[in-house]
């Protein structure tokens, strides 16, 4: 009987351990592509001619930032979880 719970228990652990690793690569992922399209846009803008960098079409004046009207405290994590992630990678 004692085999058994702790087979039981132990499987658990490795559940939860397997569980948490692919949260965290999931988030290093999505952090990862974040970054790699920032690489992108700075590589664009680097090639880009003066007149190309004063077209209005390519840099407009505002830039519109859509986001749920209500947020809760997990998404607000979520965001400055991201922020870090960006930094470090």
């Amino acid at each position: 009987m004692q085999f058994i719970v702790g087979t039981i228990v132990l499987m658990n652990f490795l559940i939860a351990v397997v569980g948490n690793s692919f949260s965290d690569c999931m988030a290093k992922r999505e952090a990862q592509t974040l970054k790699v399209k920032v690489d992108m846009i700075f590589e664009r803008e680097y090639i880009m001619n003066e007149k190309e960098l004063k077209n209005h079409q390519h840099f407009p004046q505002y830039i519109l930032v859509r986001r749920p009207i209500e947020t809760s405290d997990r998404d607000t994590t979520h965001l400055e979880h991201m922020t870090t992630m960006l930094r470090d990678t």
